[in-house]
């Protein structure tokens, strides 16, 4: 889970898996820096490996070298650069029980975005309205109920319909780069196709809680600007397949091998599986009836285990989730405390998910039980029960607990962001 996850970064990240060397990229740096171009060789390799956050002008330096991987313009990346960025400073001061007083122009921007004729504007033009719905969200969670002069119920359903744009949108938009309607440079078009299926997926798990969360409380909200229901089995149509999901996350896995993206990239692919799973046991799938209980319990006990897992140095608020809540309800997860594994080798549970998620997406269609089983049998039978330290939980953005995510995504894609909170 990033809390910074830029295009600028993402596109040095697979700069190994498009052909491109670590001198090749301090070399491209070098020919287009007007002034100094010395590049911190140790950079390049923090951010292949997913393991921080880069400072300004080291990311500032990257952008020439992203353009070249993506075949992005730069002043599209550079907008994002500062789309995100004014997205995260928002979010973090709304985290800490802030009122940011350019909270209600940042959004008005966003709504107004125009969608631009290449890739790159095109991205920005999907992620404004999930960053619109995702901070609508955490100011009114927060009390803020005057956003625009609006009601906490004008503002929920605000977030089914803009929730689903940014969905629409971002289905569109992996259409296209598939179908070759944007110069996208060849060797990152699947990884960038993967990145918006990762957001669309991360978008569909957002109005599944919502779906949740209105049938839980009552609102009843919308799905749509003629006034048809929100119900849990139109927001379960939404969700990706199990099949979908294993070839996005093999796709991501592929492109970015550092410890740090594939930690990120299993805890977006724990996220999903909840919702999935949660859609399954309730009947909500194509064939209509709950599936094998057994299974969806192996399958959620995985995911849950992931999830408590440390990144980034937290862990996420797993129990808050509408789609964990639902399975609860269910009597697939058991009301106690889920066990935490103790921590493994980041590079054996990524070469375990690799390996699995693979066999999915090419050898067959299996069931989310094998793509889920992210932890060899040396590392499950490691896992004990133990109290969990609530000092450092994570706070999953929005109401279904993901966020922007690195495949778009993670949430998400690897892909959930996330701010800490004590």
């Amino acid at each position: 889970m990033a809390r910074r996850l830029h295009t600028g970064v993402i596109g040095v990240a697979i700069g190994r898996k498009c052909g491109r060397t670590q001198a090749g990229m301090l070399e491209l740096v070098a020919t287009t820096s007007p002034s100094d171009p010395r590049l911190d060789e140790k950079a390049i390799g923090r951010v292949v490996a997913g393991k921080s956050n880069q400072q300004s002008k080291t990311r500032l330096q990257m952008i020439p070298i992203s353009a070249e991987i993506l075949g992005l313009p730069r002043d599209a990346i550079v907008r994002e650069l500062f789309w995100r960025e004014t997205y995260e400073q928002l979010s973090e001061e709304l985290a800490n029980g802030g009122a940011p007083i350019m909270l209600e122009g940042f959004l008005l921007l966003l709504r107004e975005l125009l969608e631009g004729d290449g890739a790159g504007s095109a991205w920005n033009y999907a992620t404004a309205p999930y960053m619109e719905a995702d901070l609508q969200w955490d100011a009114m969670s927060r009390a803020m109920t005057c956003l625009g002069g609006r009601t906490r119920r004008e503002v929920r359903q605000s977030c089914v319909l803009t929730f689903k744009r940014a969905l629409d949108r971002f289905e569109q938009f992996a259409h296209r780069i598939r179908s070759g309607v944007y110069q996208v440079a060849e060797g990152a078009a699947a990884f960038i196709a993967a990145r918006a299926d990762s957001m669309r997926a991360v978008c569909s798990e957002q109005l599944f809680s919502l779906a949740l969360l209105n049938e839980e409380n009552g609102w009843g909200l919308a799905r749509d600007e003629a006034g048809h229901p929100l119900t849990l089995r139109w927001a379960a149509a939404l969700l990706p397949s199990e099949a979908e999901l294993a070839q996005f996350t093999v796709t991501l896995l592929e492109f970015l091998p550092g410890p740090g993206w594939q930690r990120r990239i299993s805890n977006n692919h724990a996220v999903l599986s909840l919702a999935i799973t949660s859609a399954a046991a309730a009947g909500l799938t194509s064939d209509g009836t709950p599936q094998d209980h057994a299974r969806l319990k192996r399958v959620v006990s995985e995911a849950v285990a992931e999830l408590l897992r440390p990144c980034d140095g937290g862990r996420v608020r797993v129990r808050e989730l509408p789609t964990y809540r639902s399975l609860q309800s269910l009597g697939i997860i058991e009301a106690v405390a889920a066990p935490l594994p103790k921590p493994v080798a980041s590079a054996v549970s990524c070469a375990a998910l690799a390996v699995l998620l693979t066999g999915l997406a090419f050898a067959g269609i299996e069931r989310i039980a094998e793509a889920s089983n992210w932890h060899t049998a040396s590392a499950s039978s490691q896992a004990v029960a133990q109290p969990i330290d609530t000092g450092h939980l994570l706070y999953l953005a929005g109401p279904g607990g993901t966020g922007l995510t690195v495949v778009a995504a993670i949430g998400p894609g690897g892909t959930v962001v996330t701010r800490m909170e004590a």
